[in-house]
């Protein structure tokens, strides 16, 4: 059952109440949705702002790393060519302690030596110096040739002629 009404109102002023409570009605809820959309921007501005400041301190924890990886990196690259570099020598390098060592051994009585110049290009050493005679400057040529890695021993003609005090110019190749 409906209750009763009475409605004593005029109807233009009954149409202009309806339109008025519909007009309310829109208007709160109008009211209602700015309400709404006001909160959620501010909501949404202060967690851009918190998430933009933990985005800052992100960034600048990163580049500090990343200053730090690549002081890091050119030490590494530094390091690794002076590694390039030193495997290139070592590949180059000849022991000529040892070299020297049996050829000053082999020197007979009776010679000094003045000079002894290395050659690593040519693998070759140039021996200056004085010997007593001719025997013991053809005994110091056959020791220094019977050393293993001798390949050769040239020996001027012309120091071979003289008899004695030799000022003698040896040049020695290696293999």
């Amino acid at each position: 059952m409906y209750p009763t009404r009475l409605n004593i109102i005029a109807t233009a002023k009954r149409k202009y109440i309806d339109k008025m409570v519909y007009m309310q009605f829109v208007r709160n809820s109008v009211e209602v949705f700015l309400f709404l959309m006001c909160a959620s921007t501010v909501f949404l501005v202060g967690s851009w702002w918190i998430l933009q400041s933990h985005f800052n301190e992100l960034a600048s924890k990163l580049t500090i790393r990343s200053d730090k990886q690549t002081e890091r990196s050119l030490q590494i690259r530094e390091i690794n060519t002076l590694l390039g570099d030193i495997k290139l020598l070592q590949v180059a390098f000849l022991k000529w302690t040892p070299i020297i060592a049996r050829v000053t051994d082999k020197l007979p009585q009776g010679t000094v030596l003045s000079s002894m110049t290395l050659d690593v290009h040519n693998k070759s050493y140039h021996i200056t110096g004085f010997a007593e005679s001719r025997d013991i400057l053809l005994a110091l040529e056959e020791r220094i040739r019977t050393l293993p890695e001798v390949v050769d021993v040239n020996i001027p003609i012309s120091q071979l002629i003289a008899k004695d005090d030799i000022n003698f110019d040896i040049t020695i190749e290696l293999k």
